[in-house]
């Protein structure tokens, strides 16, 4: 009810501010502790971690969708399922992002990507120090895995080491 309360809040000052939703990502980076308070930090994740977070995201994805499809906000918003930091491993703190989106094909015999118009993804090629396709080959392994192939992808975060560009400055200098 608190989430409902606070996207319809939400929705409605972009509305009254005449922003023009196309996407709504639903989530972002959940297999990571810091933006999933049920990802385990001392043990490696469970099928009942990867259970719940299957049945916790699914209500998630559907109230985004219920609310931000009503006429009065953004009908025609594609929804863009959360993308995963599938690029960043711990040791501990991370759930395998396959193994928890695929777990929505069957949520109490109900598939979830039924919601979805698109698959969020991040592009980091400086987390794998090469000129990208490190960053493509973990991405076409994770949707492989999830049995997405064919669903548009939405690059919701990208960046490159600054080292790469001549005039650059700032953090991720080499």
């Amino acid at each position: 009810t608190l989430y409902e309360k606070r996207l319809k809040a939400n929705l409605s000052a972009y509305k009254n501010a005449g922003v023009d939703v196309k996407a709504v990502e639903v989530g972002n980076e959940l297999d990571l502790f810091c933006f999933n308070g049920d990802v385990p930090l001392t043990r490696s994740a469970t099928a009942a971690d990867y259970k719940l977070f299957a049945e916790s995201y699914a209500k998630f994805l559907e109230k985004t969708v219920s609310v931000v499809k009503q006429p009065a906000y953004y009908p025609n918003a594609k929804i863009i399922l959360g993308a995963p930091a599938i690029d960043w491993s711990p040791a501990s703190g991370k759930m395998d992002p396959g193994q928890m989106y695929a777990a929505l094909r069957n949520v109490s015999g109900r598939n979830y990507f039924n919601l979805v118009d698109g698959i969020g993804v991040h592009y980091y090629p400086y987390q794998t120090g090469d000129d990208g396709s490190g960053s493509i080959a973990r991405t076409t392994q994770y949707l492989a895995t999830i049995g997405e192939t064919q669903r548009p992808l939405w690059v919701t975060e990208w960046g490159f080491y600054n080292n790469r560009f001549a005039n650059a400055t700032d953090h991720y200098r080499a």
